[in-house]
């Protein structure tokens, strides 16, 4: 793909990183078209900029997006969605739903079953260690 685009971000009081953009397609970007490309932009405040199709610069929706803090990070992953983070390490997943707009949604954290194993190992060595002998 070679194609050079220019979007107008969302207004923001903080400067733009890379870590605040992801590109998605459900083809590999170098095969994929410009019309199956899709862009999120996340301000530091939390305004999110979605255009849902590259080949229309013009047409794209935002929303606020609560992330209860800064935001930090935005990533793309397979199934053309996205994964939001904030500075206190708050997750949500964002997907675009049929008419184009942008639906996320909180993320739990360590609900597995294997969440906090490590944990608990490590209260297990813990008691079965012997007693330091302090004398």
């Amino acid at each position: 793909l070679s194609v050079c685009k220019e979007l107008q971000l969302p207004d923001s009081e903080y400067n733009y990183t890379a870590d605040l953009v992801a590109v998605s397609s459900a083809a590999p970007l170098e095969a994929a078209g410009v019309q199956s490309i899709s862009v999120l932009v996340l301000s530091v405040e939390g305004t999110a900029r979605l255009w849902p199709s590259l080949s229309q610069e013009g047409n794209f929706t935002e929303t606020d997006v609560d992330l209860g803090d800064l935001c930090n990070f935005v990533l793309a992953v397979k199934g053309g969605s996205f994964i939001l983070t904030s500075e206190k390490n708050h997750l949500m997943r964002a997907s675009v739903d049929s008419s184009g707009k942008l639906q996320y949604r909180a993320l739990q954290r360590g609900q597995g079953v294997l969440s906090g194993i490590g944990r608990r190992v490590s209260s297990l060595f813990g008691m079965l260690s012997p007693p330091a002998n302090d004398t």
